[in-house]
């Protein structure tokens, strides 16, 4: 402190000294560089500026899940009496009045016709269950003709029913004195063909990449893995397609970022019963060669065991529930077991078709495929229409092996006309008999070849060559679908009694198309 007067400073020392400014401890003298190293706290103000955003995300998140918790607590009741004390709640308009009677309470709507009647009603008892009434009749004894529920504890749900019976009631005009017949008018025109063979499906599994993300819209947070807290990284896409008409739709979307073969199996087991339920009849599952796919597939017997091409059906252990690999799928991967062969020139090593291993093989030089587009039919057309060329010029030019790399060409491509059948008319078009539908006819020419593929898939499979075949998973693949196309065909000719089948209708390119759909809508 100064002292103005004196003209100098007065000072007093401090009980606990400080250290001069600069000054260092030398408690430990001589200590190690290392241990007494500074540290800097900086980070880059983006870096800061993403975590103090992502703080917040996560603070609304849960500030925003307590409120949906007390949100829905409020709005929720257990009994009659909390009904009454949060029936301020209700949405009422001058259509409802409400009446209460003893373990009841009513929604009611009156006409004068002349003399008032009750045109409409909905009675909730004690034990919350729902009845709908119009006039007399309860709605409950009409089969499918609404999906009203039948038990109600949610504020929410109950203003949800009472604004949709009125637009019932306005617009689909099925709510009236003539129900009955209108019911059935319903009931007979489901008998009509059309509708009956949109039924008869088969379920396609895929899986889709999606970018980690999440988004909180509407009271809820999407993005979230089902069986965790993480983001989904993927999406298992569940779809069922008719094998008789152009119907086809997506029946569940599964986020995920990682899942078991146990998991994938219950939501496969639930979807097959759960389209049971309401009317729609799986024959078979379509998806990739993936192991975990054919684990959950192989866990419809007990014990499980390795892929079959039919199990029993989870509905009806009398009914068959077919297996398949996408056969676009197969189509790759023996295009990808091509041109990866270890061998330097490339080499497939095959048995000549129709005839048995004891009979000399052919070596087949397959010429290395450099194009690498993802559209593998194009990629496999372009190349099956230089075949003809390949023969003409491999004379001239003596190329190696070009007859027999022409020859294994046309194997494959003559059984993906086969399986590649999406239409009735195609083969009459295109004047190619191995593009017309497929029947188990013992003279059908499709039916014979897939049988001599059959025995000519066995006979490579017996050749037992290190290279120029096949990897194990493939080779399995493609006989086993196959077999199960020509089992689906007999199925489906003596159960559904149909003359053919269109072995293009047992592929994903339904659900890779809708898949085309969600990128474009995503802006990709």
């Amino acid at each position: 402190m100064f002292d103005s007067k004196a003209g100098k400073i007065v000072t007093a020392p401090l009980k606990y000294p400080r250290l001069v400014s600069g000054a260092i401890p030398s408690q430990m003298p001589n200590c190690a560089s290392y241990i007494s190293s500074s540290t800097f706290s900086w980070e880059n103000p983006e870096v800061k500026k993403m975590k103090l955003e992502q703080l917040n995300i996560e603070r609304a998140l849960q500030e925003s899940m307590i409120e949906k918790r007390k949100y829905d607590e409020c709005r929720d009741f257990k009994n009659l009496e909390e009904l009454n004390q949060r029936i301020s709640l209700v949405n009422m308009t001058n259509f409802w009045n409400i009446m209460h009677k003893e373990n009841k309470i009513l929604f009611v709507n009156l006409e004068l016709n002349p003399a008032p009647e009750i045109a409409l009603s909905v009675v909730i008892k004690d034990s919350l269950d729902m009845s709908v009434f119009v006039g007399k009749t309860s709605l409950s004894n009409i089969p499918n003709i609404t999906s009203l529920p039948t038990k109600v504890n949610n504020i929410n749900n109950l203003n949800e029913i009472l604004e949709q019976l009125p637009e019932m009631k306005k617009n689909n005009k099925l709510l009236n004195s003539d129900i009955i017949s209108q019911v059935h008018s319903f009931m007979d025109s489901l008998r009509y063909p059309n509708t009956l063979k949109n039924k008869t499906v088969i379920l396609q599994i895929d899986e889709m990449h999606i970018k980690p993300y999440f988004d909180y819209k509407g009271g809820n947070i999407s993005g979230l893995c089902f069986n965790s807290e993480n983001a989904a990284t993927s999406v298992m896409t569940f779809m069922i397609s008719s094998i008789l008409s152009s119907y086809k739709d997506v029946v569940h979307i599964l986020p995920i970022s990682k899942i078991t073969a146990d998991a994938l199996h219950t939501f496969i087991k639930q979807i097959v019963v759960g389209l049971d339920g309401i009317g729609f009849k799986v024959i078979c599952v379509i998806t990739d060669n993936n192991s975990i796919n054919q684990k959950a597939m192989s866990q419809f017997v007990s014990p499980s065991h390795s892929y079959s091409i039919v199990y029993p059906h989870p509905v009806d252990d009398k009914r068959p529930l077919f297996s398949m690999i996408d056969t676009v799928h197969l189509l790759k991967n023996i295009r990808n077991n091509w041109i990866n062969q270890k061998y330097s020139d490339k080499c497939m090593f095959y048995p000549k078709f129709m005839e048995t291993i004891s009979e000399k093989s052919s070596k087949d030089c397959i010429k290395n495929v450099e194009d690498n587009n993802d559209n593998i039919i194009d990629s496999v057309d372009n190349i099956i229409d230089g075949c003809n060329s390949l023969m003409k010029q491999g004379e001239k030019f003596q190329f190696p092996n070009y007859k027999e790399t022409a020859e294994y060409i046309k194997i494959i491509n003559r059984w993906w006309d086969i399986v590649n059948v999406k239409t009735p008319f195609i083969g009459i078009h295109e004047n190619n008999v191995y593009k017309k539908p497929l029947t188990s006819s013992e003279t059908d020419e499709r039916y014979k070849f897939l049988d001599g593929f059959l025995n000519w898939l066995e006979d490579w499979k017996n050749m037992g060559c290190k290279t120029g075949m096949l990897t194990k998973e493939t080779h399995s693949a493609l006989y086993m679908t196959t077999f199960a196309l020509k089992e689906i065909t007999k199925y489906c000719e003596e159960e559904f009694n149909m003359k053919y089948i269109r072995p293009g209708k047992f592929q994903t390119d339904n659900l890779e198309a809708r898949f085309v759909l969600y990128r474009q809508m995503a802006g990709a």
